[in-house]
C-alpha cells in the first residue's frame, strides 16, 4: 500500500511539473510574442533568423526565477505534512490505475461485511425475542 501510495505521489508530481513547465513555456512565447508587438511578420522573421527561439529561452528563465522566487515565499508559509491524510491518500489511491479493482474489491468486502452484520443482528433478535417469549410462559 506505501509503495502503491508512493507511486501514486510521484506521478502526482511528475503531472504538476509538466504542467509547471507548460505554464512556463506559454508565458515565455507570450512575453516573446509581445516583445515583437504580437506582429506576426516580425515573429516569423524572428523564427527564421533564429532570434525567437533565443529570445523564448531568454524568457523562459526569466519567468521560471520569478515564479520560483514566488514558490520559495509561499513554501516558506506553507507547511507540508510527510504523510498524506486519509483522504488524499484516498483520492492517490483512485486516481492510481493499476488500482482499477481495488475500489470494487472494496465494495464487495464492505457488503460482504454488512450482509455478515445485518444476519448477525436478526439472529440476536431472534433470541431476544424467543427468551422473552420464554419468560412469557414461565410467568
Amino acid at each position: 500500500m506505501k509503495a502503491r501510495q508512493a507511486e501514486a505521489r510521484a506521478d502526482i508530481e511528475a503531472e504538476k511539473e509538466n504542467q509547471y513547465l507548460d505554464a512556463v513555456d506559454q508565458e515565455a512565447r507570450r512575453r516573446s510574442e509581445e516583445s515583437h508587438g504580437n506582429d506576426g511578420g516580425a515573429i516569423y522573421r524572428a523564427m527564421m533568423d533564429g532570434t525567437y527561439a533565443a529570445l523564448i529561452g531568454e524568457f523562459r528563465d526569466e519567468v521560471e526565477a520569478e515564479w520560483n522566487e514566488a514558490d520559495c515565499e509561499t513554501s516558506s508559509q506553507v507547511q507540508e505534512s510527510a504523510e498524506p491524510d486519509g483522504e488524499t491518500a484516498l483520492l492517490m489511491l483512485i486516481r492510481d490505475p493499476e488500482n482499477d479493482g481495488a475500489l470494487a474489491k472494496l465494495a464487495r468486502y464492505e457488503a460482504s461485511l454488512m450482509n455478515a452484520f445485518t444476519r448477525t443482528l436478526q439472529h440476536l433478535h431472534l433470541l431476544q425475542a424467543k427468551q422473552n417469549a420464554t419468560k412469557l410462559i414461565s410467568v
